[in-house]
């Protein structure tokens, strides 16, 4: 019966129809966004005990709750899969990306401040890092056997959830602010010329870091960046401090110490109070735009990890 609903909802296709079978079969959870033939859905699937509910759009739990876990499907097939924490009205999003060889839980120690500050957040597991492994050809995506061409996809990876976040309930889509580590600092400043994000914040990028360079992209953008490296990093410093003149809207702050990506906000945990204040600085939500509400008798799933 459930899964007859369930068909009937996602227009009865055979790609709808083998979504809601192979999460029968699997008797857990499936959230987030699915492409079927040229069309998204946006959906949440869960089976608890044999029940199927998949609301109509995608959820994220109650304001102040434990986080929604979401999938996004990019072009090629990869899923992506991270944490959704609902923010309050009239305050942004954050979508973060961490550093090289970490997952999502790299911003554990950061996540109670930013959202007791209201933002809501998208906290996401890099491709071939955490949960985000998993590709429709059935072979697991594994950074440590990338090449410069699969980290290359990075930045589309950070287009999609962007593209997508719009839809995601409890998420300001259109008051985006990108922070990224390190190697996704750099795929950040490369994916942050959509209208739909007002400013980014880079701990630790680089010149390159296989193969993404993003200085060209940070010299071509026109919103609020700032920037944040450790003196004795040198595998940052030294190509940060060149780009203090990319333009007025590039704030570049060297800090002591050698620390890099993370690890910068682990030991010195400052540094989110000054993050949290460029954002309030550089996205201004002036009128009522369509927000997050409470969604207290939404179905809440696993959290992370």
């Amino acid at each position: 019966m459930a899964k007859a609903q369930a068909y009937k909802q996602l227009g009865e296709t055979q790609a709808a129809k083998s979504l809601v079978d192979s999460c029968c079969a699997a008797k857990t959870v499936w959230a987030g966004t699915k492409r079927i033939g040229s069309k998204l859905l946006v959906l949440s699937t869960f089976i608890l005990s044999g029940a199927l509910l998949l609301p109509t759009q995608s959820t994220a739990g109650a304001l102040g709750a434990r986080p929604a876990r979401q999938a996004f499907q990019t072009a090629d097939g990869a899923t992506l899969v991270g944490d959704v924490y609902v923010g309050r009205k009239n305050r942004p999003s954050l979508l973060m990306w961490h550093m090289l060889g970490k997952s999502r839980q790299a911003f554990a120690a950061q996540i109670p401040k930013l959202t007791s500050s209201g933002f809501g957040i998208i906290n996401m597991d890099l491709r071939g890092h955490g949960q985000s492994t998993a590709i429709k050809n059935g072979t697991a995506l594994n950074f440590q056997t990338f090449k410069d061409s699969d980290w290359l996809k990075l930045p589309q990876d950070e287009q999609t959830i962007v593209q997508d976040a719009k839809s995601i309930r409890g998420i300001d889509g259109t008051n985006l602010v990108l922070i990224g580590s390190s190697i996704g600092a750099n795929a950040a400043a490369m994916a942050g010329n959509s209208p739909n994000v007002k400013a980014l914040v880079l701990l630790s990028p680089g010149n390159d870091y296989h193969g993404l360079r993003p200085e060209s992209a940070l010299r071509a953008l026109r919103k609020p960046v700032l920037i944040l490296a450790a003196n004795g990093d040198s595998q940052s410093a030294d190509g940060v401090k060149s780009w203090k003149n990319l333009g007025s809207n590039v704030k570049v702050e060297i800090v002591d110490g050698s620390a890099h990506g993370n690890n910068l906000l682990d030991e010195k945990p400052q540094l989110l109070t000054d993050i949290i204040n460029f954002i309030d600085k550089s996205v201004n939500i002036s009128q009522k735009e369509p927000t997050p509400q409470r969604l207290d008798n939404v179905p809440q799933q696993s959290s992370t990890r």
